[in-house]
This record gives C-alpha cells, structure tokens and sequence, in this order.
C-alpha cells in the first residue's frame, strides 16, 4: 500500500486510500503536487487538476483568487479577466450584480455605470421599462418625454403612430396633418399634385399652384408680369396691375390717373379742367353763358 513520498496509504472496507500532505492530492492512487492557495481545496478529477474556491473566490491560473459579484451574481475568471454571472432582474456594474430590471420584454445592463435597456422589437425604453412601441416596418419607435415618437425612413411620415409612405419628391419634406399628407417645400418651389415643383416669382412674392397653374401672390408695390412680381405702384387710392406686360392702374372713386399715380380733382391737368370749363359754357343769341353746377 503505497501513496508516495507525500501521502499516506490505508485500506477502508478493503479499498486503497491515501491521505495525502497538504499541497498534495491523489491521483492514480499517488499523491501528487495539487495547490490552489489557501482559499480553496484542490484535487484531481479524471487526473486533471480542479480547485473547489471559498465562497467570494475563484479559480484564475490553478489558483484561488478573490471574485466577488455580491449575494445576487457568481464570480469566474474568463481569460485571467473577471466575470460576474447575474441572476434575473440584476446586472453587473463596477464589479457587483445590483439591481437592473427592464421588464419581461428588454434585457438590462450598465453602460459607463448608467443602466440601460435593451428592448425586443416593437417595444422601446421608457421610464427604465421596456414597453409597446411600434411604427411598423418602415419606422424606429422611442420614447420622448413619456411620449411615443416615430423617426421614419425617407420617403415615409407618422399618422396616426405609423409610418406610412409620404414623398414630396426631392425638393420637399412630407407630413400628415390631421391625417392628411401635407408638403412643406424649399424656396422656390410649391407644391402641385401632391409633389414639390419649381415655382418661383421672384424676392417680392410667394409662388403657388391652383389647380395645377402657377399663381404669384406679390407683396404691396409689386404685381405679377411674366411670371414674376416686378415693382408696380399707384399711389394708395390705386390698384396697380400689368396687362400685357404694360402698367395699369385702376383708380378709385373721385380718382384719376396722372403720370402713374392715381391722384384727386384737384391735380387734374390743366387741359382737363379746361375741357370741363368748356362743356359749361353755351352761346345764346351772341352771348355768352356759363353754368356752374
């Protein structure tokens, strides 16, 4: 009965059994060198080597090390690096599991010792919860202040919490008011037929399309020839006009037109007090008449 210079050999119910020094274990019936510090116990399990660590150890390298996750995770070294096994509902952060819980429908995890939520699709963060929050296929769902919020793919516009197509074309941004597409498109161009297209009447107007003609609205002092809004004024008791391509102003009441401005009686010409002058004046029997009215 033999066990090796560091062990001691004796028989149980007839079985061989070595009690072996410390630092040794057996095995093959010898003992042999087996150390894991002295946190843990050592031994040989199919003639390879195995260390059983204290509780807040773990093996690295053959030896017991500490490795402490807390009462709620398992500690183990991966490539001489530490490791923390959570249980459900915790999450490592600076070497411990604490407390992390995103709900049945995310999984939780510290990032930069923040925690964060991982959400299964159609479900998204909110106050530390994953909870239903879906766009449908062309959209991310989120989250804003408490309230669900769609960032859509191009060429697609939230109504009624989805995503739904909505193009303006290029030169435009779609939207849906009230549930209805809307464009709202860039300088110089207006929408027609649901698509943004160049429209453009110049710095002094804002150019539209009405049923499906393009109509230049000009500022004050402005009116449309050629498409564009040039610079056409006739005083304020005038409304001043292009026709074709020639200014026109249509006065008021009481007013006339003289030199482009529509003026008051009295900044008649000369000439036209004097024809009025003349339709007041008869002659009878070689005299002179005049009525005044």
């Amino acid at each position: 009965c033999d066990c090796g210079e560091n062990g001691t050999c004796s028989f149980i119910n007839g079985l061989k059994r070595c009690t072996c020094e410390n630092g040794y274990a057996e095995v093959n019936g010898v003992c042999k060198e087996c150390d894991c510090g002295e946190n843990g116990t050592c031994s040989f399990i199919n003639g390879l080597k195995r260390c059983t660590c204290e509780n807040g150890y773990a093996e690295v390298n053959g030896v017991c090390k500490e490795c402490d996750c807390g009462e709620n995770g398992t500690c183990s070294f991966i490539n001489g690096l530490k490791r923390c096994t959570c249980e459900n509902g915790y999450a490592e952060v600076n070497g411990v599991c604490k407390e992390c819980d995103c709900g049945e429908n995310g999984t939780c995890s510290f990032i930069n010792g923040l925690k964060r939520c991982t959400c299964e699709n159609g479900y998204a963060e909110v106050n530390g919860v994953c909870k239903e929050c879906d766009c449908g296929e062309n959209g991310t769902c989120s989250f804003i202040n408490g309230l669900k919020r769609c960032t859509c793919e191009n060429g697609y516009a939230e109504v009624n919490g989805v995503c739904k197509e909505c193009d303006c074309g290029e030169n435009g941004t779609c939207s849906f008011i009230n549930g209805l597409k809307r464009c709202t498109c860039e300088n110089g161009y207006a929408e027609v037929n649901g698509v943004c297209k160049e429209c453009d009447c110049g710095e002094n107007g804002t150019c539209s399309f009405i049923n499906g003609l393009k109509r230049c609205t000009c500022e004050n002092g402005y009116a449309e020839v050629n498409g564009v809004c040039k610079e056409c004024d006739c005083g304020e008791n005038g409304t001043c006009s292009f026709i074709n391509g020639l200014k026109r102003c249509t006065c008021e009441n009481g007013y006339a037109e003289v030199n482009g401005v529509c003026k008051g009686a009295l900044a008649k010409t000369v000439m036209q007090r004097l024809m009025e002058f003349a339709k007041n004046v008869t002659v009878e029997h070689g005299e002179w008449n005049m009525q005044f009215y």
